[in-house]
């Protein structure tokens, strides 16, 4: 079983921090708790949003680093993986956690980076337009979502119980270039300008994780590209 219900936007948990704590942490508290003697394997996916800002010689984060949450999404998703952690060693139910970086792919909600930079690249004109993007120097690691789940059933499959892992590519690229990469790989020539009214209160300078723990304990590989991404999005899109 793979846990993934909850809050996923961070400033939607941010905005409710008790909601926030009650679904995400609570919530998969109750859900170990109704499948304890079941024999369920289950994954628990956190967020690389629990590691909070690192020191520069920490990147690519492993996940021997201290989790210093600086939200309220954060927060709940690190007392997510305690409490499940805490569950495991109490009963011995087979329990994985992940800190997953930011993944993207078609479906994801355009609420999120990847489907508003190709959303509103797609409602500017060919020439001439101004592409509006929130903190650009902010460097995230992506991967593609199929990859993600290529992960996450590897770790059921795989990963003993007990141990938290990062799923991430590894590499980080600045929000200002991925909305260039939106804008070239869409065929429009447009200035990029950062909105002071889009950026978030409380970001993270920089995310990018080492899964080497991953690749050593499953065989894991990502295959696709940021770019990868961008062009299923593209493709995707209304027309």
């Amino acid at each position: 079983m793979i846990h993934l219900a909850g809050i996923a936007f961070a400033p939607e948990a941010n905005a409710s921090p008790i909601r926030a704590f009650e679904i995400n942490a609570l919530g998969a508290m109750r859900l170990l708790g109704a499948l304890q003697g079941s024999g369920a394997r289950v994954l628990v996916v956190g967020s690389a949003e629990e590691y909070g800002a690192q020191d520069a010689s920490a990147y690519p984060i492993s996940e021997t680093a201290a989790l210093r949450p600086l939200t309220p999404y954060a927060a709940a998703k690190a007392a997510q993986e305690l409490i499940a952690l805490q569950i495991q060693r109490s009963t011995g139910m087979h329990v994985i956690c992940t800190r997953s970086f930011n993944h993207s792919g078609v479906g994801h909600g355009d609420r999120y980076l990847l489907p508003t930079l190709v959303r509103r690249v797609r409602e500017l004109p060919r020439t001439g337009g101004t592409l509006r993007i929130g903190n650009g120097d902010v460097i995230r690691d992506y991967s593609h979502v199929a990859d993600v789940v290529d992960a996450y059933m590897l770790l059921l499959e795989r990963a003993p119980a007990g141990e938290v892992y990062n799923v991430s590519s590894g590499t980080g690229v600045r929000v200002r270039e991925i909305a260039d990469r939106v804008l070239k790989r869409s065929g429009v020539i447009a200035d990029i300008s950062s909105d002071a009214a889009l950026h978030r209160p409380i970001d993270v300078p920089i995310l990018v994780g080492d899964s080497s723990k991953l690749r050593t304990a499953t065989g894991w590989k990502a295959s696709r590209t940021i770019d990868d991404i961008i062009d299923d999005l593209i493709h995707a899109a209304p027309r």
